[in-house]
């Protein structure tokens, strides 16, 4: 898996997470319509979001809805 680098603030990310990022913009959205957006099953989405959460890029929302830190 290949990283790249990140500048500072940002998380260092897989190509896969930049891919999923990508499909969550900077929308607040639910895992299943993440899903349907990034083609990821929602264990993979998951386990992709926990990461991003965990790093900083990603912010869980009440609700059940992730969105994106700017």
């Amino acid at each position: 898996m290949r990283v790249e680098s990140a500048t500072p603030g940002e998380a260092t990310t897989s190509p896969e997470h930049v891919e999923l990022l990508a499909a969550l913009g900077f929308d607040q959205l639910d895992l299943d319509t993440l899903c349907e957006r990034s083609g990821l099953t929602p264990e993979t989405a998951s386990a992709m979001l926990l990461t991003l959460e965990l790093d900083g890029t990603v912010s869980r929302l009440p609700g059940g809805r992730f969105q994106r830190v700017r």
